[in-house]
């Protein structure tokens, strides 16, 4: 991710866009570090005066990079500037048969040099609503850079944000908050049944309020809030905090005049960011599209019978499982610690009206 938010303010048109918190302008968000982009693609060496500090009472911090911060970071620099982790992009659907975009060109030495260093990784996917399904979209991250459960990967992570103004689309894609709630939902279940984890979400609140509808659908994914400032952020409805903030962009790396990571920090003390890590078994989101858990990800998530496992929404109160080998249905409340034995990877049922995918344990 890269001031992504700095390069469609160049043309655009400031009555599509809304206002940020407090009054200002929308691209108040980043219109400070433009400049730094647009020095950038002139051809001409950015120098920002160096690293921000990071908010106060944020010790652990770290970025995020793409191909638009080139090949050559000084991962050995960051760490010693006390970077403990690293979001890396690794894909980006654009609609091009043959692109550099997809996958980013810069992924694999980027991983390879975070690693070597001693970072925390994870994956990113810059989301193209309009082009594919959430589900395909999804796929394209985790056959390019598959989660591995190692205790040193982060969460994949959807990318969904203003759209570059060189797509030539509308805020919100060309897509109505409807459209965007189901993509996004598609991308994050598919995260889910392929890996056991629910994906980090790395979004701007005024872009989340205006093209979602400000939906509150999905508060079990960690958010990765964008917003450029030393101040807590406001955040889009549902969620009650944050996991990661990026506070800053621009920044100039000892050694490496020429590439500029966002800046990143984590919520929580280091148990929390192992916590993170190791990622424990998560619920699913229903979904309607009749695939379940375990027949997908090898028992990796299997579904717990517990409503703040399964999800937030209220109106899940029961759900029925098909348990084998006699064929017939049971129910069973929400406040059950766990499935019936009985239930197998092929268990599946419905929720007032919602199909819930899962497997007993």
């Amino acid at each position: 991710m890269w001031a992504r938010l700095a390069r469609t303010t160049l043309g655009a048109d400031p009555t599509t866009r809304p206002a940020v918190s407090g009054g200002g302008p929308w691209y108040a968000d980043v219109w400070p570090f433009w400049w730094l982009r647009r020095r950038d693609s002139w051809g001409l060496p950015r120098r920002p005066p160096g690293l921000c500090p990071p908010p106060a009472g944020y010790p652990i911090t770290g970025v995020d990079v793409s191909y638009y911060q080139g090949p050559s970071l000084d991962w050995a620099a960051l760490a010693a500037g006390g970077a403990r982790f690293a979001y890396i992009r690794a894909s980006e659907q654009d609609g091009q048969p043959v692109s550099h975009n997809n996958p980013d060109s810069y992924y694999a030495v980027n991983y390879a040099g975070a690693r070597a260093n001693g970072l925390y990784t994870g994956a990113y996917h810059r989301a193209r609503p309009d082009l594919s399904s959430g589900r395909q979209q999804a796929d394209v991250l985790l056959n390019f850079a598959p989660y591995v459960a190692d205790g040193r990967s982060l969460p994949p992570m959807l990318d969904v944000e203003w759209p570059r103004a060189e797509w030539a689309l509308n805020s919100c894609y060309n897509l109505t908050p409807a459209q965007l709630v189901t993509w996004i939902r598609d991308f994050v279940t598919e995260i889910a049944v392929r890996t056991g984890r629910q994906a980090m979400i790395y979004t701007n609140t005024n872009w989340w309020n205006s093209c979602t509808a400000g939906s509150s659908l999905f508060a079990a994914n960690p958010l990765f809030i964008a917003n450029y400032s030393q101040n807590p952020p406001p955040l889009p409805p549902g969620w009650a905090s944050f996991t990661f903030w990026q506070h800053a962009a621009g920044a100039t790396i000892p050694g490496s005049a020429y590439s500029t990571p966002d800046q990143d920090v984590f919520q929580g003390d280091h148990a929390a960011l192992a916590r993170l890590l190791g990622g424990p078994a998560t619920g699913l989101l229903a979904t309607v599209n009749n695939r379940y858990v375990t027949a997908e990800n090898a028992g990796a998530s299997a579904l717990i019978a517990n409503r703040a496992a399964i999800g937030p929404q209220p109106d899940r109160d029961r759900l029925l499982g098909e348990v084998r080998p006699v064929d017939h249905l049971t129910s069973l409340p929400a406040t059950t610690a766990r499935p019936s034995p009985g239930l197998t990877p092929a268990a599946a049922g419905t929720s007032r009206g919602r199909r819930q995918s899962g497997a007993g344990q």
